[in-house]
């Protein structure tokens, strides 16, 4: 997690659903919600909750690539007070299906906020699980 150029740890939990609009394209929503250890000027980056949309393209029978766009609402930490900006996020990445209901992912992304705050740049990695 990259917050204003310094650099941090982020943990949290995401769930979607993916839709199969053909064989090999798929489209689905997806929520997160997460923590981060990243301090900036005094200033803790702090929760993140996103709702976004996934396009996916099934690369392999193995192998998922999908990109995403969304909304992101992420809390700042100031000593005595808190500062929550909005923005949008996008990314992508790719899953790899361990076994039929567990993958393994990797993605990248950013998130641009409002009122000239700048970007948050997260390299995420992931365990999933289909029910």
């Amino acid at each position: 997690d990259k917050v204003q150029g310094d650099d941090g740890f982020s943990y949290g939990v995401s769930t979607g659903y993916d839709l199969a609009v053909t064989p090999h394209v798929t489209f689905g929503p997806e929520v997160s919600l997460s923590e981060s250890t990243a301090k900036f000027s005094g200033v803790d980056a702090s929760r993140d909750l996103a709702a976004s949309v996934r396009l996916g393209y099934v690369v392999t029978p193995q192998v998922l690539a999908f990109g995403k766009v969304g909304y992101a609402n992420s809390r700042f930490e100031v000593p005595g007070d808190h500062q929550t900006l909005e923005g949008v996020r996008y990314g992508g990445g790719l899953e790899y299906s361990v076994t039929p209901r567990t993958y393994i992912s990797a993605e990248y992304q950013r998130t641009e906020y409002e009122d000239n705050f700048g970007g948050r740049d997260a390299g995420v990695v992931g365990i999933g699980f289909r029910f």
